[in-house]
C-alpha cells in the first residue's frame, strides 16, 4: 500500500512541476481564489495579523479602514505557508499539500475502510478525487473530508481515540468554517443518529470539531453575531424572477459537473456506469444525496432565501466526497463491472482534470 501511495503522490508532484518551473510566470486561472482569498492572506501578512485574536485591528489597505478579523481565518493552518514563503509560492505549496492529503486519505479510505483490493481501481479513483478542480486556498475543506471521515469511523469503534481527536482538530484548523464547516458538522451529526455510529467517542468527536471551529474562528463568529450587516446578506435578499427552466438547467448542470469553487467533477460517466451495472440506489445513498444537494443549492439560490444570514447553498462543498463514496459503492456491489467501469472512470478523470481552475 505504501508503494501505491508513493507513486500516486509522485504523479501529483509531477503535475505540479510546471508551476515550480515557470514560477510567477505560470498561468493560473483566477476567480475568487486569486482576486479575493489570496489577497486576504497577503493583507494578513502585510499587517502581521496572522494568528491574532485582535477583533478591533483595522487596516487602511482596504477601503478607508477594514477590520482584519473579518477575514477567514487568522488561525488557519495554511497561514504558515504565507508566513514563511512569498505569496505566490505559499499558494503553490499549499495547493500541492492539499492534493497530497486528498490522494493519501482517499486511498487509505478505499483500501482499509471499504476493503477494496483492486489497487488499479483505488489509484485511479484517488487520483480522480485529489485532482478535482477545487480552490485549494480553502485548505482541505473538500479534499480532506476522507481524513475526517476515517477519524470518525475509528471513533465509532473506539479505536485510536487520541490520534482521531488530533486529526479532527487538524481538519478544523486547515479548512474553511463558513464555506464548508457548518455542513460538515451537520453531516456527522446526521451520522451520529445512525445506529452503527452512535457512541460517546463519536459524540466527543463532534464536540471537538465544533469547538475547534468556534475557537479558531472566534473573531469572525463574533462579528457575524455582533457586527454589522454584511454585504452578502443584503444582495442575496434580492432575487431575479423565478424561471422553472433555469431551475432545471442549473440543477442538472450541478449534478453532472459540480461547481467551480467546491469542486468540478464530470459525473455523467459515473451515472452511466451506475445504470449499466444496475447498482442498487438503496445501497448507494450518496448518489441520492448528490441529487438532493443540487436541488437544495439551486432552490436556495433561485427560490427561497429567507435565512439570508447564511448561504445554505454551501452544502455543495460535500458534493465531491459523496461522489467518492458513490464510486466506491458501485464497485463494491459489482466488482466485475470494473472491466468497463475503468473506461468511464478514466474518461471522467481526463475531463475533470482538463477543467482545472488552478
Amino acid at each position: 500500500m505504501r508503494l501505491q501511495i508513493f507513486l500516486g503522490n509522485i504523479i501529483i508532484v509531477i503535475l505540479h512541476l510546471p508551476l515550480f518551473i515557470f514560477g510567477e510566470n505560470s498561468i493560473i486561472f483566477g476567480h475568487d481564489n486569486v482576486d479575493f482569498d489570496i489577497i486576504q492572506k497577503h493583507i494578513l501578512k502585510l499587517t502581521n495579523q496572522f494568528f491574532s485574536f485582535n477583533i478591533n485591528y483595522e487596516t487602511d489597505l482596504i477601503f478607508n479602514g477594514f477590520k482584519t478579523s473579518y477575514i477567514h481565518s487568522t488561525f488557519n493552518f495554511s497561514n504558515i505557508f504565507f508566513i514563511v514563503l512569498p505569496t505566490f509560492w505559499a499558494y503553490v505549496v499549499n495547493g500541492l499539500i492539499v492534493r497530497l492529503i486528498g490522494f493519501t486519505s482517499s486511498y487509505i479510505l478505499l483500501k482499509k475502510y471499504f476493503k477494496i483490493d483492486n489497487n488499479y481501481f483505488i489509484i485511479i479513483v484517488s487520483l480522480l478525487f485529489s485532482l478535482i478542480p477545487v480552490y485549494t486556498i480553502y485548505g482541505i475543506s473538500v479534499l480532506g473530508i476522507p481524513l475526517l471521515y476515517m477519524s470518525f469511523q475509528k471513533l465509532s469503534k473506539g479505536k485510536d481515540k487520541l490520534l482521531c481527536y488530533l486529526a479532527i482538530i487538524f481538519f478544523a484548523s486547515y479548512s474553511h468554517f463558513y464555506l464548508a464547516g457548518v455542513f460538515i458538522i451537520l453531516y456527522f451529526i446526521f451520522l451520529f443518529f445512525v445506529k452503527d455510529y452512535r457512541n460517546r467517542h463519536f459524540f466527543y468527536g463532534i464536540i471537538i470539531l465544533t469547538g475547534a471551529y468556534i475557537i479558531l474562528n472566534f473573531p469572525l463568529i463574533y462579528h457575524f453575531i455582533f457586527g454589522e450587516v454584511n454585504h452578502r446578506s443584503e444582495f442575496i435578499s434580492i432575487k431575479p424572477s423565478f424561471s422553472f427552466i433555469s431551475f432545471i438547467k442549473e440543477t442538472i448542470s450541478i449534478i453532472l459537473y459540480g461547481q467551480y469553487n467546491s469542486g468540478r467533477f464530470f459525473l455523467l460517466p459515473i451515472i452511466i456506469w451506475f445504470f449499466i451495472t444496475k447498482t442498487s440506489l438503496k445501497k448507494t445513498p450518496e448518489l441520492f444525496a448528490i441529487i438532493m444537494i443540487a436541488l437544495i443549492t439551486v432552490f436556495y439560490r433561485q427560490v427561497f432565501n429567507i435565512l439570508n444570514f447564511y448561504d445554505f447553498s454551501r452544502i455543495i462543498f460535500l458534493f465531491p466526497f459523496f461522489i467518492l463514496l458513490t464510486i466506491a459503492r458501485i464497485y463494491i456491489q459489482n466488482p466485475k463491472s470494473w472491466r468497463t467501469g475503468k473506461y468511464f472512470l478514466i474518461f471522467s478523470l481526463v475531463v475533470t482534470s482538463l477543467s482545472n481552475l488552478e
